[in-house]
Parts: structure tokens; sequence; C-alpha cells
């Protein structure tokens, strides 16, 4: 991976781990699929008047819209509203890298190497240590809706590796097009009329600026620079390095809304670490010593 992909996916790594605080605060005062189609409301205008559609098939823009931004992140949304743990959240979710190289061999046929394997091996090792400290306390619900999430991301990675978008930042766009008249609709009538316009008309601050922050960080920059990547390099490749993101959600958990970063916890870290460190640099190590 060149330099500056590197440096791109590690600050995706903070943003992304950063922006399950910013959910679970958003939550307290919007339902999730109102949050949700505010979210990509945003994304997607003004930006789209100045945006050309993306040159790709109809069916790769539809799908992921809704596989990824309307109906796996209302999932996420939903298990933090019935009260899975921030921290928690960002860990469960990245069983999608899991899930990812799954669906790329089926699908895709890509064998990830030996040395990829052992080292997402030994990051799973990782998170299951996360997990295991963290589900004691969490509902069994709201973590099957964030494991669910998961799985939809991994195969709408897939959808985008298909999809060969040559402007990543206009499909980001236009999907987000795709799934906001969806996600309003759904809201109207899971919402009710009342409710929904009534916030509408008197957004809070901090809906506000969590809005923003899920919309042009997030999605418009995130999504971006992680499409991209997974449009240029192999899933088992750049897939693992998701697995860092926990590491960054659980210390904005723990600055911003109290939640524990045990000695358990930094132990796992330092395991996912080791193993996203053997996926991205063991091949490269093992050639040079050949060599």
């Amino acid at each position: 991976m060149a330099a500056r992909d590197l440096v791109l996916v590690l600050m995706l790594v903070i943003l992304w781990g950063s922006t399950f605080t910013a959910m679970k605060i958003g939550v307290v005062d919007l339902p999730p699929l109102l949050i949700n189609t505010l979210r990509f409301a945003l994304s997607a205008f003004p930006a789209i008047l100045f945006i050309p559609h993306p040159k790709v098939p109809l069916w790769t823009l539809v799908s992921f819209g809704l596989i990824l931004f309307g109906v796996k992140f209302t999932v996420l949304f939903a298990a933090l509203k019935l009260g899975l743990p921030a921290g928690l959240a960002s860990i469960v979710l990245q069983m999608q890298v899991f899930f990812t190289i799954f669906f790329a061999f089926l699908i895709l046929g890509e064998r990830p190497s030996r040395l990829s394997l052992i080292g997402a091996g030994m990051a799973l090792i990782g998170m299951l240590i996360f997990a295991e400290e963290k589900i004691e306390k969490a509902a069994l619900v709201p973590f099957l809706l964030a494991l669910l999430a998961a799985t939809l991301w991994g195969f709408a990675n897939i959808i985008v590796k298909k999809a060969k978008a040559p402007d990543i930042l206009s499909f980001v766009v236009w999907a987000s097009a795709v799934a906001t008249p969806v996600l309003f609709a759904a809201s109207l009538i899971v919402d009710g009329p009342q409710r929904v316009f009534s916030i509408l008309a008197a957004p809070g601050w901090t809906t506000i600026l969590v809005t923003l922050y899920l919309s042009f960080g997030a999605t418009l920059f995130g999504y971006s620079v992680w499409n991209g990547l997974i449009s240029r390099y192999p899933v088992a490749k750049v897939g693992p390095f998701a697995l860092l993101i926990p590491v960054s959600g659980l210390a904005c958990g723990a600055i911003f809304l109290g939640e524990t970063f045990s000695v358990q916890a930094m132990i796992a870290s330092a395991i996912v670490f080791l193993g996203l460190m053997i996926n991205v640099f063991g091949d490269r190590i093992v050639t040079r010593m050949r060599g």
C-alpha cells in the first residue's frame, strides 16, 4: 500500500472510531430512521447539483445506497438506541472485515495469502477479547442488530468492488441520494409525521452538529477514502485496517461518554494491531527475506 493511502486509512480509522460516540449522542434526541435520513440527505444535497452521475451500472448504485446507507446504518442506530454501548458497537461492526473476506472469496474468487489469514485470525482473537469484556453488560438484541449491520457492510464492500467506480466521491453522493427518500418515507411511517416535522422545524444544536459531522466527515470523506481503497487493493489488504477502529471507538467512548477502557481492552488492542501488521507487511517481509 502506498504511503499516502496508508496515512489516509489511518486518518479514517480515527474518524470512524469517533463516529460511534457521535451516533450514540445523536440517538438521545432523534429516532434512528430520522437521524439516518438527515445524515444522507446532507451527504447528497447540495453536492448532487454539482457532481455528475457516476459511470457505474445502476444496480450497483441502488443496491449499495439501500443496503449500506439505508438498511445497515438504520440497524446500527437502532442498536445504539436500544442501549448498545458505543465502544462495543465499534467492535462488533468490525466483524465486517471477516464477512468481506468471506464474500470476496465466495463471489469474486479472491484468495487471501496464508499470512493474511494468520494476521486476520490474530486480529479476530483480539476482537473476541474486546467483545468478551463488553458483551457481558449488553443485551442480546442490540448485539445481534450490530452483527447484522456488520454483515450488510461486508456485502456492500463487494458491491463497491464490482462497481469499479472511476469517481468514488460521485458514487457516495449519488448512493446517498438513493437512500434519502426511502429513509424519509420509512421515518414518516415509523416515527409519525408530527414527530418528524416538529424535530425538523426546530432542531437542537446537538442534532445539527452530529448530523454535519456524520454527513461530511464520516460519509463523504470517509466512504470516499474507504471505497477508493477497496476498489484499488485486494479486500484482504484493506479490510483489516478497520480492525483498528475499535481502539479509536473505545478511546472516544471513554473520553466523551465515560465508558471504560480497561487493561483487557489495551491487550486486545495490541493483538489486533499485531495481526494488522502481519496482514499488511507480512508478505513483503517474507519476500525480502527470501530475496
